[in-house]
C-alpha cells in the first residue's frame, strides 16, 4: 500500500506505486502551475510505504519529493521530459521496496548522527562545567 500526501494531507491509499505516482505526480504538477514554495515542494509531498522488514512487521518508510521523482525516473514511470511515461510500465515491487528502505536507512544515519553530535557536545559540556566547579574549589 501507498498512502499520498499532498501538502501533508492524505489524498489517498494505493495497492501499487505506479497509481500513487500518478496521483503525487499530477497534484506536483498542479502545485507548480498555481505557486508554491521550493519548501513545500520538497518537505510537504510525500508517499508513505509499509515494507516488510522480517516476516510479517513492516515498517512504514516515508520519501520525499525528490526521491520520488528519482525513483520514477528510474523505473520508467517519468520520460525524459517530464511527463508521466504512457503507457506506464509494470515497476517491479522489490526495486520500489528497496528504494523506500535506502530512504529510511538514510534518514537513520542523519539522526544517528545528530545524536552523536549532541552527546558529544553534553559530554564537552559537563567536562566544562565539571573543570568550573573543581576551579571554585
Amino acid at each position: 500500500m501507498f498512502v499520498v500526501k499532498i501538502l501533508m494531507k492524505k489524498v489517498g491509499e494505493y495497492a501499487k506505486f505506479e497509481e500513487a505516482f500518478k496521483v503525487f505526480w499530477t497534484a506536483i504538477m498542479a502545485q507548480l502551475r498555481t505557486g508554491t514554495s521550493y519548501q513545500n515542494l520538497l518537505e510537504a509531498n510525500l508517499i508513505e510505504h509499509p515494507v516488510n522488514v522480517t516476516g510479517d512487521e513492516k515498517r512504514v518508510c516515508v520519501m520525499a519529493f525528490l526521491g520520488i521523482k528519482e525513483l520514477a525516473y528510474e523505473v520508467g514511470l517519468l520520460v525524459d521530459s517530464g511527463e508521466l511515461a504512457d503507457p506506464a510500465p509494470e515497476v517491479n515491487p522489490m526495486v520500489v521496496d528497496t528504494a523506500f528502505l535506502q530512504t529510511g536507512v538514510f534518514y537513520l544515519q542523519g539522526q544517528a548522527s545528530r545524536v552523536n553530535s549532541l552527546m558529544t557536545t553534553a559530554v564537552e559540556h559537563a567536562n566544562a562545567v565539571e573543570k568550573i566547579v573543581q576551579e571554585t574549589k
